[in-house]
């Protein structure tokens, strides 16, 4: 009959006999042991099949998964715990309006309010995957609809005056963060960028027609449109060649260089002429011996923004290739 602590002893060793590590008169000690011993022999064959790491493998999934399990319901406890003492004010306020006979539109700035703290609190305990994205879009709906019944409670007429200004500000912030998380279409899962900044040209035009029409001021549309489609035509040349131009990067960095700095240098006489009918080059007046005159000065600074604008596109586009040319020699070589 086998010593029990002969059995201790050589379960020990077995990881570092299976090991082949054990000094050779502890290898031939087990090596008998394991002869005469039937539950050694056992273990020892578990181990060669790895099942100690399968069992260590399934119970640290187990833990795991029991931990998430733990901290997604005590998220649940928290959140529904503060829903409900979000609840209380809407409750007590809905209960004195009744009451009172007042207008319901205090409750709705309430209950709009509360809700943009849910979105900013409740949501991300409660919620399982793109947390931020979903925070930012229903915490924006929320800021609507504080605008909405306060718009209300003055008498109406002003919330789309409000909104669409105040979507186009959010937009230019959260939505890229938003689209960002999004799950698109697989056409367009790539395309996330152009998306949102389609998305705000289009929120920017509104507020101009928005904000022109609500004042009735038909000549601050026509000259804002055309300040904007100046603005984001260059902004867009650039975004489109950085993105999708077909070249290495620093032939995409000397195009969108040379593209901010014609626009800068120009913008301002393509206003004149397409607003004003005015048929000059500001430019032309550049003289860097006066710089007292605003013509001047202004001349000055879209001339040295020019230059310095086609002095780094040389210097990119000079990289480009030469990086060109050494990325085909390096092909070229053999193996």
């Amino acid at each position: 009959m086998n010593n029990p602590r002969d059995c201790e002893l050589v379960r020990d060793l077995l990881p570092l006999y299976q090991d082949g590590v054990c000094s050779e008169s502890s290898t031939e000690f087990v090596g008998e042991h394991l002869k005469n011993c039937e539950k050694c022999r056992e273990i020892s064959e578990r181990l060669k099949k790895h099942e100690v790491e399968d069992i260590i493998s399934s119970e640290s999934s187990g833990v795991l998964a029991r931990h998430r399990l733990k901290e997604k319901s005590a998220a649940w406890k928290a959140g529904l715990i503060i829903g409900g003492l979000l609840l209380l004010p809407i409750l007590i306020t809905m209960i004195a309006v009744i009451s009172t006979g007042r207008n319901f539109g205090v409750l709705g700035v309430l209950t709009a309010s509360m809700l943009l703290v849910a979105a900013l609190t409740v949501l991300p305990l409660m919620s399982s995957g793109n947390r931020l994205s979903k925070s930012l879009f229903f915490g924006s709906m929320a800021i609507l609809l504080i605008m909405f019944f306060t718009d209300l409670m003055q008498g109406g007429g002003n919330f789309i005056y409000w909104a669409v200004p105040t979507v186009f500000g959010l937009s230019v912030v959260f939505f890229p963060i938003i689209i960002h998380g999004a799950r698109l279409p697989s056409a367009l899962q790539n395309h996330k960028a152009v998306i949102s900044l389609l998305w705000d040209s289009i929120w920017l035009y509104l507020t101009i027609f928005e904000v022109c029409l609500h004042d009735g001021n038909m000549e601050g549309l026509r000259e804002g449109v055309i300040v904007a489609s100046l603005c984001l035509v260059p902004l867009w040349l650039i975004f489109l060649v950085a993105r999708y131009l077909p070249v290495n990067v620093w032939f995409r960095a000397a195009i969108g260089v040379m593209i901010f700095g014609c626009a800068f240098a120009f913008l301002n006489d393509a206003y004149g002429f397409i607003a004003q009918g005015k048929q000059e080059l500001c430019i032309l007046n550049a003289n860097f011996l006066n710089w007292n005159c605003d013509t001047c000065i202004n001349a000055n600074i879209f001339l040295i923004v020019l230059i310095t604008a086609a002095v780094a596109a040389i210097t990119f586009l000079l990289t480009g290739i030469y990086v060109q040319k050494l990325n085909k020699k390096q092909e070229k070589k053999p193996e």
